[in-house]
């Protein structure tokens, strides 16, 4: 129970800011500004409105992970190490970050990572995400790799665009080089 109310309180705080951050900073001639989304769409080689890119292609959809389908692609020039929250019988998985989580909590509601997946068609159960340990993994020169702001997955899985998060597509013989448990 202790982890869970640790979570709701995380996401509760999160919120918070969130609501905080869109309000505009001025109160002038008894107008408020509320400033919604982001202009950082620029930023970004694809998004899902004006150019899908290759991720809105693949079967699995990944690009919808994303928050508003926005990513970068690049072909890493060197190798890189890269974390992902997965548990001792699936250490590998598609999504990754550039630094470690430092909780459950913070990868449930930092990168919206579910405890279980539901088909919101059927209702039905599909998966389920079980964390007990961050790994961390050799990505080797030349892999492609698409980086971009985590997408809310709603409820207290928020991600958000000042989060981001790298989709690979086939990491499964890459060299796990470290595990650390999370609690």
């Amino acid at each position: 129970m202790g982890g869970l109310s640790s979570a709701a309180f995380y996401g509760a705080g999160r919120a918070v800011e969130a609501v905080k951050s869109s309000v505009g900073s001025g109160y002038e001639g008894g107008t408020s500004t509320v400033v919604y989304g982001t202009d950082d769409i620029a930023n970004y080689q694809y998004n899902m409105i004006e150019n899908p890119g290759p991720l809105a292609e693949m079967s699995n959809q990944p690009a919808k992970n994303f928050y508003g389908g926005r990513y970068n692609v690049e072909v890493l020039q060197e190798g890189k190490i890269m974390y992902r929250a997965g548990n001792v019988n699936e250490p590998y998985g598609r999504w990754f970050t550039s630094e470690p989580p430092a909780s459950v909590a913070s990868v449930r509601i930092d990168t919206a990572v579910k405890p279980h997946w539901i088909d919101p068609k059927t209702g039905a159960w599909k998966a389920s995400s079980y964390i007990d340990n961050v790994y961390a993994i050799k990505i080797p020169k030349g892999t492609t790799v698409y980086t971009g702001p985590v997408g809310p997955q709603g409820s207290a899985y928020m991600g958000g665009y000042n989060v981001m998060q790298t989709y690979i597509d086939t990491p499964w013989k890459f060299e796990v080089i470290g595990k650390t448990p999370l609690q």
